[in-house]
């Protein structure tokens, strides 16, 4: 089994590993479901994932989608994918939310911003940034360190604030990047 974490300092590490577990579970759930109707539970945005692609709906109040991508061969280990998140967050802005995001990352030693940029994605202002991140996969064998590159897109709406993330090796990220903003070309908030 393999849980996905990083750490800062070894006091956090505990705090870390329960929080590895807990994704763990989320992403153990993931693989085992089968794609959920779109009936089954309604989401306030639209997005549409490439066909090869699995994708969970959440009955969740914070995590709402999850997608990743199909191994490519027997050498690919680690799937790209793709989770949006909402926060409840009275009277925000985008720009507090996107202060408050990159401050919330700034907090982990190996997060690593390359660039951020105002954009809008079909009609709503979002807030764009790529970074670098380590994750560790631990093991009851061994410990990998992956280096991890991420796109973000941030939304600020009726107050709650939406997270888009995409993340694949930084190996593999250029090769991704375009499925990526193929996919939140297809993103968008319902009336």
């Amino acid at each position: 089994m393999f849980y996905m974490f990083h750490f800062n300092t070894l006091e956090m590490k505990t705090l870390k590993i329960w929080q590895a577990i807990v994704l763990f579970t989320c992403m153990a759930l993931v693989i085992a479901s089968c794609n959920k109707d779109d009936d089954e539970v309604q989401l306030d945005f639209e997005v549409t994932v490439p066909t090869d692609w699995t994708y969970v709906i959440y009955d969740d109040d914070v995590y709402l989608y999850y997608a990743q991508s199909p191994l490519e061969d027997s050498n690919d280990s680690i799937n790209e994918d793709m989770l949006i998140t909402r926060e409840r967050l009275n009277g925000i802005t985008l720009p507090t939310f996107y202060t408050a995001v990159i401050a919330g990352l700034e907090s982990d030693t190996t997060f690593h911003l390359l660039s951020s940029a105002d954009t809008t994605i079909n009609g709503v202002d979002s807030k764009k940034f790529v970074h670098l991140q380590t994750l560790y996969i631990v093991s009851s064998v061994d410990t990998l360190e992956l280096k991890a590159k991420a796109l973000k897109y941030l939304f600020a709406r009726e107050n709650y604030g939406y997270v888009v993330s995409f993340s694949a090796l930084q190996s593999t990220y250029d090769h991704f990047e375009p499925v990526f903003e193929d996919i939140i070309a297809t993103f968008k908030f319902k009336n």
